[in-house]
């Protein structure tokens, strides 16, 4: 089962450019995706948010866990349904056309790699400077897209720039509204 997501996670670090030709030449639907890819990580890192907050912080508190593995499984979900559908609704705005599985493939692939740097930095906080690889997000994102407008570099460029700051962003907003809205 989770073979197929190490291997396309390992693919799409290695080599987007040719793992984006595979992906969309897939047959598969949004909750193919969802449930192959998307919520096991989500439910990884959330777990690993929990055992994290348990084993690094001196409390020890269950509450506090529990909390932050909820703000994390809350940040994460939220924020790939909504940059999913404001691309949904941009994408018809700058008239171009795709269809759905394709937008979707290309907010939450990219988000695979958010999830992974959020789970080993929450296991291993001395190495929080590994959030940087976020960043990469931005570039398999621009290679899905450049598979998609191959003449149009503007769009390539626009809506490359609009899913990256939706799918790096969002997450980190979501965060800081929870914690801001309980004080922890």
């Amino acid at each position: 089962m989770y073979k197929r997501l190490y291997i396309r996670v390992k693919r799409l670090f290695i080599n987007p450019d040719k793992e984006w030709v595979s992906i969309y030449h897939e047959d598969m639907t949004i909750r193919d995706i969802f449930f192959s890819y998307s919520m096991p990580l989500i439910l990884i890192s959330t777990l690993a948010v929990f055992i994290g907050s348990l084993l690094n912080y001196h409390e020890m508190r269950f509450d506090i866990a529990l909390t932050h593995a909820v703000f994390t499984f809350i940040a994460f979900m939220t924020s790939l349904i909504t940059a999913y559908f404001l691309m949904l609704k941009l994408i018809p705005v700058l008239n171009i056309k795709s269809d759905k599985e394709t937008i979707f493939k290309l907010i939450a692939l990219p988000s695979l790699l958010i999830y992974i740097t959020h789970l080993i930095i929450t296991l291993f906080p001395e190495i929080f400077f590994i959030r940087l690889l976020n960043l990469y997000a931005g570039f398999i994102i621009w290679e899905g897209y450049s598979h998609l407008f191959t003449t149009d570099k503007q769009k390539n460029v626009l809506l490359s720039f609009i899913t990256s700051a939706f799918v790096l962003l969002l997450p980190l907003g979501i965060f800081q509204i929870l914690y801001s809205i309980t004080g922890l």
